[in-house]
């Protein structure tokens, strides 16, 4: 880190000292939204999810997953974000079906029962 991003970084924390920021200020409906969209489109944990929707719900704003997974997973798509669990789904799909075709090309080999 540089001097002048030291000195940024260091008036910056003077500053929230003397003018702290409350959660209460900066957690909106829209702040948790986007910090779901970040969580979807990082891959995130369940335990991240956990712990988003409890600090959402501390401020009374709920997380209903149903509608809102899929209109963020349809927004990343447009946008063409491909969350890190797609290729992990599409690995286990493709080893899923190399699994089933397996045993009928195993038969006949030697050591097949």
């Amino acid at each position: 880190m540089n001097l002048r991003a030291r000195r940024e970084a260091g008036a910056l924390a003077v500053r929230l000292i003397e003018n702290p920021i409350r959660p209460s200020q900066i957690i909106t409906p829209h702040s948790v939204e986007n910090a779901l969209r970040v969580l979807l489109a990082l891959g995130g944990s369940t335990n991240a999810l956990i712990h988003l929707t409890a600090v959402a719900g501390r401020r009374g704003i709920r997380i209903i997953l149903t509608g809102t997974t899929a209109r963020l997973r349809q927004d990343m798509f447009q946008q063409g974000i491909k969350p890190p669990l797609v290729s992990y789904e599409r690995t286990i799909e493709t080893a899923l079906a190399k699994l089933k075709a397996a045993p009928a090309a195993a038969e006949g080999t030697p050591g097949s029962a």
